[in-house]
């Protein structure tokens, strides 16, 4: 993710956030990577955010940002949350997050 940085990319492509390097992804995304896509575990939507903001915690830069202000900043840099339903080999759209629409509801959560 550092990287990224210095490569000065349009978009990034990142497999699966799992750890501090969720905030990596959040700080470059928040600097003008619109259109960047990575993929989290989670039951639901508010599971995805709560995990992200769970592994933005396991970085040191952000260990001491309160809850509210670190969900507000992964709010406001995630336009689209889709959760993937999936029941045996069976994978439908489950909930879908859309920043326009939802924000203030889970800004509120």
């Amino acid at each position: 993710m550092k990287s990224c940085f210095r490569m000065n990319p349009d978009r990034i492509f990142l497999a699966e956030v799992r750890g501090g390097e969720t905030w990596d992804f959040y700080k470059v995304v928040s600097s003008g990577h619109g259109g960047s896509m990575t993929s989290i575990h989670s039951g639901s939507v508010e599971e995805a955010i709560d995990g992200l903001i769970e592994r933005c915690y396991q970085n040191t830069e952000c260990q001491m940002l309160p809850y509210a202000v670190l969900r507000r900043k992964i709010l406001n840099s995630t336009d689209i949350i889709c959760h993937v339903d999936v029941s045996g080999d069976v994978r439908r759209m489950g909930e879908i997050y859309f920043k326009a629409f939802d924000q203030e509801r889970y800004l509120a959560a």
